[in-house]
């Protein structure tokens, strides 16, 4: 993967999340590199695709970390397999067979942050029903069918991107049908609203995030505001 595809989609990145997110990008097919204390264990039995894959996260998350002048530190797994990020910090990771992405930021600027990469494919139609509600198949019904398969996999895309913004709060496994999602194609955002009750998250609460097209991918991000936001932002630029 060169140099170019990697700026093109840091790039791409920084126009969805802004100046208070750090951002790393690295190649998953990469030798992997070498990890911090305490983020291997959970590799030992693992393959080798997957300790490339992992190591890959790791390495694009300390770079997002020197984007916004921290120093690299561990981000070891926890037992239900998520990030545990340095204190003070919220992070999320993604990526694609050819891609690996990771954002970071101070939790004084952003509670959780959510990022999803996808290549920029059509999902298969079997699946539709899967990833998507009712309200979503009749509005990709309502769509040209030579575009529904990418739209579709926009869906799916947001869907987890939001999926990783709440999991830090709800601490909550959902499905796909947790979220009701909608995509507006014009100015680039997208929403998707809970369909019930989550620790954190009442039914109705909309999450509010912004995808692009970029280096062959789709890619979608949402930063949650830090809790006393106004307060938070002082801390932030104070301390």
């Amino acid at each position: 993967m060169t140099a170019g595809v990697h700026d093109t989609l840091e790039q791409a990145v920084r126009g969805l999340f802004g100046p208070h997110v750090g951002i790393g990008v690295t190649d998953p097919t990469a030798p992997p590199g070498p990890l911090y204390p305490g983020e291997g264990a959970s590799m030992a039995h693992a393959r080798s695709p997957r300790r490339r894959e992992f190591a890959a996260g790791r390495a694009a998350a300390r770079a997002a970390m020197r984007r916004i002048g921290r120093s690299p530190a561990p981000v070891p797994p926890a037992p239900d397999r998520s990030p545990v990020w340095p204190p003070g910090m919220a992070g999320s990771i993604s990526h694609s067979d050819r891609l690996c992405l990771a954002v970071i930021a101070p939790e004084c600027d952003h509670r959780a942050l959510g990022v999803d990469l996808e290549p920029a494919a059509p999902l298969e139609a079997d699946l539709f029903a899967t990833v998507c509600t009712a309200a979503e198949r009749a509005w990709l019904d309502r769509q040209p069918e030579q575009r529904r398969g990418h739209f579709a996999r926009a869906l799916f895309s947001a869907k987890e991107c939001a999926y990783k913004a709440q999991y830090p709060i709800s601490r909550q496994v959902l499905d796909f049908h947790a979220f009701e999602t909608e995509l507006d194609f014009a100015t680039g955002v997208f929403r998707a609203a809970f369909t019930g009750d989550v620790p954190g998250f009442p039914a109705g609460t909309v999450l509010s995030g912004r995808h692009t097209v970029a280096a062959g991918h789709i890619v979608t991000a949402l930063a949650l505001p830090p809790v006393g936001a106004d307060r938070a932002r002082v801390a932030c630029v104070s301390g």
